[in-house]
């Protein structure tokens, strides 16, 4: 059984209003990446000697095909600090293990989960 629309929209554009909402939303994520970047630089980063590892934390506009926003860390060695490292020997013997100290993933957890109780509480529950 095929049922008859109720109503009709006349003027209706849906390009306008998605190009609306992805400004709205891109907006947002500059927001968001910048909180990432401040709380990834904060109280709970590792110690560092040269301070290289925090001057190198920086949010951009993203270069891949749907846009958006990332956190950069621009340093040769993040990804050993924040994914730990096996110590090798010059012989190629393992030594030990240097645990991870993820920075960069526990800032944007901690914010995504603020960011979501935001939304909620100024759009409500059932958004």
């Amino acid at each position: 059984m095929s049922r008859k629309p109720d109503a009709w929209l006349v003027g209706f554009d849906v390009n306008a209003i998605t190009r609306e909402a992805a400004g709205f939303i891109d907006g947002e994520l500059e927001s968001i990446a910048n909180r990432i970047a401040d709380e990834a630089k904060g109280e709970d980063f590792p110690t560092s000697k040269t301070g290289k590892l925090v001057k190198g934390i920086r949010p951009r506009v993203s270069k891949f095909e749907n846009g958006g926003w990332i956190v950069l860390v621009r340093v040769p060695h993040a990804h050993l600090v924040e994914y730990g490292h096996a110590m090798v020997n010059h012989d190629g013997t393992t030594a030990g293990h240097v645990p991870a100290h993820p920075f960069l993933r526990k800032a944007k957890n901690k914010v995504l989960v603020e960011v979501v109780a935001e939304f909620k509480s100024k759009y409500g529950k059932g958004a």
